[in-house]
């Protein structure tokens, strides 16, 4: 009997999940783990329990003020929020830095199931950040590289506060998704987004890119 459309998407959902946890497990040992030495092989040790133990709830920060300048152009104070979420007893774990899509124009810190993503990157060890940034819209001036200093920005903030947040300042993880791959992208690979913050590309650990169709712009 021929597939149905519906049984089809049913099953594609199926795949993108499992490919979903999957790419999120190869993450966790690829870009924050410690690596140690067995018997002469490399080997990934896990984070300590002061690092899995559940957080307690979200910690929101501002990582850069709001000026006249930029309330002009349409930003609010909550474009230069993240939240953290975090074992209480964190202490040098590593960070992953998400990045939320929205062909930067819509989306927030809290959405496309960013708890999922946190719960599981607390359980795996690391100390998670959700950051916002400013969104291009037709009612306001933001454009690029706005969002891109945004993120920046943001990422330098985290390096800069890593023993409040119970970070190792040496395993920072950008991850982001659609357009926020673009912006981990370019964070990660243009010195002078990160330099106009204090920091360094080599600052960043470990740059993921999630449906990275933004990679492939012409204008």
């Amino acid at each position: 009997m021929p597939w149905q459309d519906h049984d089809r998407a049913i099953l594609l959902g199926v795949i993108r999940s499992a490919v979903g946890m999957l790419v999120l497990s190869v993450l966790a040992a690829a870009c924050g783990s410690t690596n140690v030495v067995v018997d002469g092989e490399a080997a990934t040790a896990s984070e300590p329990p002061s690092c899995t133990t559940p957080s307690e709830g979200i910690v929101t920060h501002q990582y850069r003020e709001l000026n006249d300048t930029q309330v002009e152009a349409g930003a609010e104070v909550n474009d230069f929020s993240l939240d953290v979420q975090a074992s209480p007893t964190a202490a040098g774990c590593p960070a992953v830095i998400w990045v939320h899509g929205g062909s930067w124009q819509e989306g927030d810190k809290r959405s496309r199931a960013t708890n999922v993503k946190a719960d599981y990157y607390i359980e795996s060890g690391f100390v998670f950040v959700s950051v916002n940034y400013r969104l291009a819209s037709p009612d306001n001036t933001i454009r690029w590289p706005d969002y891109g200093s945004d993120v920046a920005a943001a990422t330098a903030w985290v390096i800069d506060n890593a023993d409040e947040l119970g970070v190792d300042p040496a395993r920072v993880t950008l991850m982001g998704h659609s357009s926020g791959a673009h912006l981990v992208s370019i964070v990660g690979t243009n010195p002078a987004l990160l330099e106009s913050h204090g920091r360094s590309v080599v600052d960043v650990s470990c740059v993921v890119s999630l449906d990275s169709v933004t990679h492939d712009l012409t204008d």
